[in-house]
């Protein structure tokens, strides 16, 4: 899905920066960009990989990128630690090439890995003042991003067990 030729890639919540060195091996010749919250993480991002420009924005923050100039945002398990939700996926839509792509990655919790939880360990995996703001299920997570405009092309699962504890 990354495109292999010379694009402008964004990993939105890039943290220490490891998925932006595996990305930059698929696409060696595209120019990348990492955002995160954390001014900690991206130091050490910067360490990581020196020549990818950098941003900390704080959680609803408008993107530094001028309309239309992304091919290509990998979102990794970051959009339900974000608030508003409805304006990132509304900034991805502005940033976003016509044609480019986007790979979005969250934590799902099927019925029988639910119910474990409930059963085992509820208060922490549900923290109301834990990280996870939100959890997706896929029609609420299609939904959100078919309302600012964006069509899904592919869905789909990876994780331990499926199709129970993905």
């Amino acid at each position: 899905m990354i495109p292999r030729d010379s694009h402008t890639v964004l990993d939105f919540g890039c943290g220490n920066g490891y998925t932006l060195k595996a990305l930059r091996k698929l696409s060696p010749r595209s120019n990348f960009i990492g955002i995160n919250v954390s001014y900690i993480v991206i130091k050490k991002a910067q360490k990581l990989n020196p020549d990818v420009k950098y941003y900390q924005l704080d959680d609803g923050s408008k993107l530094p990128m001028k309309s239309r100039t992304i091919d290509f945002i990998f979102a990794g398990d970051v959009i339900e630690h974000v608030y508003d939700t409805e304006s990132l996926f509304n900034e991805f839509e502005r940033i976003l090439k016509i044609g480019g792509k986007i790979l979005i990655t969250t934590p799902y919790h099927r019925l029988i890995k639910n119910l474990i939880i409930v059963l085992t360990n509820f208060e922490l995996v549900f923290d109301p003042m834990g990280v996870h703001i939100r959890f997706f299920t896929p029609k609420s997570l299609c939904s959100a991003l078919e309302r600012v405009g964006f069509s899904i092309t592919k869905l789909g699962f990876f994780g331990r067990f499926f199709p129970y504890l993905t």
